[in-house]
């Protein structure tokens, strides 16, 4: 009886230093995770700051440490890299905030765009950028073919030459015109088109397709006959408003407010038109500007 006794005793006993083992196992483990979601909440807080950070000011104010956390941008990669190091571990999301720039989107504005109820279909969306590009237009003078320096003036019924052609006057009609490669830079006001148009940027120049300096000159995009052909292949850049209304256009079209003022389909992802896409010359450096950053890619790396 005894010994059946001490059994019973022993198997409780070591039942007893099993389940203390499990639970302190346990609460180990649940330590160990309640530590893990700290860490991860730290640096999605510290994130969310360096975010703030980049685009309310200076790109170098991401850049900070508080002793716990650091963040750190890599301006040669636009990688953000934010990582704490406690409770003996490490924790690192890296975010991919590759900006998107006026070049990388079928319609970018400063002010407004402005569907008016019609469908837009583009691929690569639209977006506010808050600015215009700055147009060098020192360069196009100097990598122009031609400088056309007249008011009250109608260019019809011709193949341009190929290249830059810097259009200066007031009152500039293009009618019946082709242009298989080049740019077309108008400095004036009362710029209109009629019957046939069709401008290709080259794209081994890299170089936009339109480009309207005055910002007074409210462009349209449109037919002014049923019958007629409009076609820009290539960047369109306009420093006031725009108004799309027909036409085949590949994009992008830049403005400070932009009106679709008919259903309008891009063929920016069609035929390699994605090359019309991506910075063009004429603009200064990509580098000069100060795009809002906004998180992409991101990958985690974390160590016990």
């Amino acid at each position: 009886m005894l010994a059946a006794v001490l059994s019973l005793f022993m198997i409780f006993s070591f039942t007893g230093v099993a389940a203390l083992n499990l639970s302190s196992f346990t609460a180990m483990e649940t330590q160990d995770a309640v530590q893990n979601m700290k860490n991860q909440y730290t640096v999605e807080s510290a994130i969310n700051l360096s975010m703030w950070r980049i685009n309310a000011g200076a790109d170098s104010l991401v850049n900070y440490s508080d002793g716990v956390v650091t963040a750190a941008l890599d301006t040669f990669t636009n990688e953000l890299s934010v990582s704490i190091d406690r409770y003996e571990k490490l924790y690192q999301v890296t975010v991919d905030l590759s900006a998107s720039s006026h070049f990388d989107v079928a319609l970018a504005a400063r002010d407004s765009i402005l569907l008016n109820d019609n469908d837009l279909t583009a691929d690569r969306g639209m977006h506010i950028f808050d600015f215009n590009l700055d147009v060098d237009l020192q360069y196009f003078y100097d990598n122009a073919y031609k400088v056309h320096g007249n008011d009250q003036k109608t260019f019809q019924n011709a193949q341009m030459h190929n290249g830059i052609h810097v259009f200066e006057g007031n009152d500039i009609t293009l009618e019946n015109l082709e242009l298989a490669s080049g740019t077309f830079v108008f400095l004036g006001t009362n710029i209109s088109f009629d019957q046939d148009i069709y401008v290709n940027a080259d794209t081994s120049m890299n170089l936009p397709a339109m480009i309207f300096l005055n910002p007074l000159e409210n462009v349209s995009m449109a037919y002014n006959d049923a019958g007629d052909n409009f076609i820009v292949n290539g960047a369109i850049y306009a420093a006031g408003n725009i108004g799309l209304t027909d036409g085949q256009l590949t994009g992008p079209v830049m403005g400070s407010v932009i009106s679709l003022n008919d259903d309008m389909t891009f063929t920016d992802n069609v035929n390699g038109n994605g090359n019309h896409y991506g910075w063009k010359n004429g603009f200064g450096n990509r580098e000069d500007y100060d795009f809002d950053k906004q998180i992409g890619r991101w990958r985690v790396t974390y160590s016990d």
